[in-house]
C-alpha cells in the first residue's frame, strides 16, 4: 500500500506539471524581464556547459564549478525567477525534459565528493506548486535505468575482494564480496565497495558475462562452480570461474530475458560487506 501511495503521488505531480506546462495564458503580454546574456553574467566563476531553450520564455542552465559536479538551474526569462533543481553532489546529465515543471536527469554514478562510482540511475524533477520558496520548488525521485539485454554497462573503480556467496531469486541473482584475508584495512578504508564491473552480452545475448576484476572466488562457492536458476525464468544456469586475475561469471540466459537493472548495496553493519544485484525483466513489460 505504501508502494501504491508513491506512485499515486508521483502520478499527481506528474499530471500537474504537464497541465501547468501545457496552460496558454490568454491576454497576458510575453514582455521579457531577463535575457540569456544578462543570465551568463551570473556565472564569472563558473563555466557554462550548457542552455537549454524550453518553449518561449525558460531556459535550463547547466553550469559547474571546478571541483564540483555540474548543476542545473532553470529561469522563466518573463519573471526573472530561478529554480535550482536538487541534483546534490552527483554528476548529471539531461535525458529528458518535458516541460519546464518536469526533468529527467541520468545520474553518471560518480560525485564530486569521493571516488566511488555506483551504476548510473534516472533523477526525475517534478515542480511542486505548492512549495513556496521559488528557488527550491523542485522534488527529486530517484529511479532504475534498465537496459537492453545488449547493452554494456560497467564501473571502472572498485576494490579487491573476495566472491563469498552467490544467491539466486525468483527473478534476481546477488554476489556478495568480503575482504581477502590479511588486507580487511584496505577494504574498510573510507567506504566499502565491490571490485571493479564489467557486463556485457555474449554469444547473440544468449549469455551474460559479469566480470569482476581484481577479484577471487571464496571455496564455498566453488572454483569454476555451476549454479542452476531454479525457478528463475530469465535464465538456466550460471557458471562461476577464476580467470584472468579475476572473476568471471557466464549467466546462460533464457528468452524470456529482455531487459536488467544492476545496483550495488552493503550489507548493514557490522560487516558492511558490499554486493551487486542483478535483476532481470522481460522486454515487454516496457
Amino acid at each position: 500500500m505504501r508502494g501504491f501511495g508513491l506512485i499515486k503521488f508521483i502520478s499527481v505531480l506528474m499530471i500537474a506539471a504537464v497541465t501547468a506546462g501545457c496552460a496558454a495564458q490568454p491576454g497576458k503580454e510575453q514582455t521579457s524581464k531577463l535575457t540569456v546574456e544578462e543570465i551568463k553574467n551570473n556565472y564569472p566563476d563558473e563555466k557554462i556547459l550548457d542552455i537549454h531553450e524550453l518553449e518561449s520564455r525558460y531556459v535550463l542552465v547547466e553550469v559547474q564549478r571546478d571541483t564540483y559536479a555540474n548543476r542545473f538551474e532553470l529561469y522563466n526569462l518573463e519573471t526573472g525567477e530561478r529554480d535550482v533543481l536538487p541534483t546534490g553532489v552527483e554528476y548529471t546529465e539531461p535525458h529528458e525534459i518535458v516541460n519546464q515543471n518536469h526533468v529527467v536527469l541520468l545520474a553518471t554514478g560518480r560525485d564530486s565528493e569521493s571516488s566511488y562510482q555506483n551504476f548510473p540511475y534516472y533523477k526525475r524533477f517534478i515542480k511542486n506548486s505548492g512549495v513556496d520558496d521559488k528557488d527550491n520548488s523542485f522534488i527529486c525521485i530517484n529511479e532504475d535505468r534498465y537496459l537492453d539485454i545488449g547493452e554494456k554497462t560497467g564501473t571502472d573503480s572498485g576494490k579487491r575482494g573476495v566472491l563469498s556467496a552467490v544467491i539466486v531469486g525468483l527473478e534476481s541473482v546477488e554476489f556478495l564480496f568480503k575482504p581477502e584475508r590479511g588486507k580487511e584495512a584496505g577494504f574498510y578504508a573510507a567506504f566499502t565497495d565491490i571490485p571493479a564491473t564489467e557486463i556485457m552480452a555474449e554469444e547473440d545475448n544468449s549469455v551474460m558475462l559479469v566480470r569482476f576484476e581484481d577479484a577471487a572466488v571464496e571455496g564455498a562457492v566453488g572454483y569454476n562452480g555451476i549454479l542452476y536458476g531454479g525457478d528463475n525464468p530469465y535464465f538456466s544456469r550460471l557458471e562461476v570461474r577464476e580467470e584472468d586475475s579475476g572473476v568471471s561469471v557466464y549467466i546462460h540466459l533464457t528468452e524470456s530475458a529482455g531487459r536488467y537493472l544492476v545496483k550495488k548495496g552493503r550489507l548493514p553493519l557490522p560487516t558492511g560487506f558490499p554486493y551487486l544485484h542483478l535483476e532481470f525483466r522481460s522486454g515487454l513489460e516496457f
